[in-house]
């Protein structure tokens, strides 16, 4: 077969060679700006693809035309729990395709490995490479994958490569209203006027209920682990299916993370400590500064009760960001956070496909799902 310009050929990536990894961060710096904040680099695949992440090493496949990237698939290895046990999972990401290459062109490599029928493999760029990534995932032991696709590549996850929408969350958004906020100005006067009440509200009444200074943040990084250590890891439940959360998956995921930087809070109450929460700052593609609640660690149950009053809270740690994002699942009641001026934005798709003959994806559902457990935040 002689190549044609649209041709692309099927590439794996999982050594993490530098030459590769730049190419690909190129492109999506080139061709998808704000993917990555502030862009994508090579040390990004290398820390959550390599030997570093506590569970295991991920692998990402590209498609190329002409030598040069145009369409990359990853999964990065996740450790979850499902009723009391381990479960080795990955999540999606990093599925972009060249705009040009979208339902145009042909794949030139061999798919006899892949035990798949249909031309949709040699002409979907998406769809080859993540049926390429799936088939080395699933001999390497992977279980269960999942992600959370935009609303362009959900439905051929569901149609065309056997996911289903094992469970979905909301975002639930706070605006600071800072001297940004373009509104009309009374409108803009008024809502300042109540989001500062309702600052105000959730201090006084976590200074009521744990005391001055119950939320505090920890600048450095040794703390950060310090306070960790002290908290006891919760017993999960039979019914539980969520992020194993550990010391190394806490220490890989966010203090060392290689581009972005991470705010720890502590919540403490009479020297003790409740909990952590974990957020970053980042420019979304409108501009807009956000507060994003990545994670938290809940070491007494009385922190579940008080929560949104924390949420409500931390417009007092930052002056750049205008608003505060925070991923919950899908029962989440919505009174507790308008009590901390939160609102429900949008709903979010979380599909996934089971990699094991034995167990159907239908009974994997989360309990919870946190911005942090995906590459969103």
């Amino acid at each position: 077969m002689i190549p044609g310009d649209k041709d692309w050929e099927v590439v794996t990536l999982d050594d993490l060679n530098t030459v590769g990894l730049r190419s690909t961060a190129n492109f999506l710096n080139a061709q998808f700006p704000g993917a990555y904040y502030p862009e994508c680099t090579p040390e990004t695949f290398s820390w959550k693809l390599g030997s570093n992440n506590p569970a295991g090493r991920g692998f990402i496949t590209v498609a190329i035309s002409n030598g040069e990237v145009i369409g990359v698939f990853s999964l990065t290895r996740k450790t979850l729990i499902m009723k009391g046990e381990i479960l080795n999972a990955g999540e999606i990401g990093d599925a972009f395709t060249h705009p040009n290459y979208r339902r145009n062109g042909r794949c030139i490599t061999p798919r006899n490995h892949l035990n798949v029928s249909g031309e949709y493999y040699d002409k979907s760029v998406f769809g080859r490479l993540v049926a390429e990534t799936l088939f080395r995932a699933r001999e390497s032991g992977v279980e269960f994958v999942y992600g959370t696709p935009n609303r362009v590549a959900r439905p051929s996850y569901l149609k065309r490569l056997g996911f289903i929408e094992c469970s979905n969350g909301k975002i639930y958004s706070k605006y600071f209203l800072t001297e940004k906020f373009d509104r009309p100005r009374l409108f803009s006067l008024l809502v300042k006027r109540v989001s500062k009440l309702n600052y105000f509200y959730c201090k006084t009444f976590i200074h009521l209920h744990f005391g001055k200074d119950a939320v505090k943040p920890i600048e450095d990084k040794k703390l950060v682990m310090e306070v960790i250590k002290r908290i006891k890891f919760a017993d999960y439940s039979e019914s539980q299916f969520g992020m194993l959360l550990s010391e190394e998956y806490l220490m890989s995921r966010y203090v060392n993370h290689p581009t972005t930087n991470y705010f720890f809070y502590e919540v403490q109450s009479k020297n003790q400590t409740l909990g952590i929460i974990i957020a970053c700052e980042l420019t979304r593609a409108s501009g807009i500064k956000t507060l994003v609640v990545s994670d938290w660690l809940i070491a007494n149950p009385v922190l579940t009760k008080r929560f949104h009053l924390v949420l409500g809270c931390l417009r007092g740690f930052t002056e750049k960001s205008q608003t505060v994002s925070l991923w919950q699942g899908s029962k989440t009641a919505k009174a507790k956070f308008l009590g901390s001026g939160m609102f429900s934005r949008k709903t979010v798709s979380i599909v996934g496909r089971s990699l094991h003959d034995q167990k159907p994806t239908q009974d994997y559902v989360f309990t919870d799902f946190h911005f942090g457990w995906s590459d969103n935040g």
